[in-house]
């Protein structure tokens, strides 16, 4: 059965950074990171996702990824992306802060 939920020794869930897939700060945004590093597969070295359930914008600051060179991932840019408001999430690298538009999902990646 784990193999079928996807948890075997090359499962994705292996890649999720403890510490990150739990709610930081704001109890209405779910953060988690997974780690692509020696990953064959992996498209990207980080991947930083948020869902904010919220109906207004959050602001979550988490200094351990500040200096990194997140930009959002391609989907969110595209010209037919299908949920607009992702792409006017931000992140600063200077302080680590991301901000999320209301009611949305967001990725943020490095190559």
């Amino acid at each position: 059965m784990a193999n079928a939920a996807g948890q075997n020794d090359k499962s994705v869930l292996n890649r999720v950074v403890p510490g990150y897939y739990h709610r930081l700060q704001v109890a209405s945004v779910l953060a988690a990171h997974l780690d692509g590093r020696n990953y064959s597969g992996a498209g990207f070295r980080d991947v930083l996702y948020f869902v904010n359930v919220d109906k207004v914008g959050q602001t979550l600051t988490i200094p351990e990824e500040a200096g990194k060179q997140y930009r959002l991932h391609p989907v969110h840019t595209a010209y037919d992306a299908a949920d607009r408001r992702a792409g006017s999430a931000t992140y600063d690298s200077a302080s680590g802060r991301f901000t999320l538009p209301p009611r949305t999902a967001v990725v943020f990646v490095v190559r």
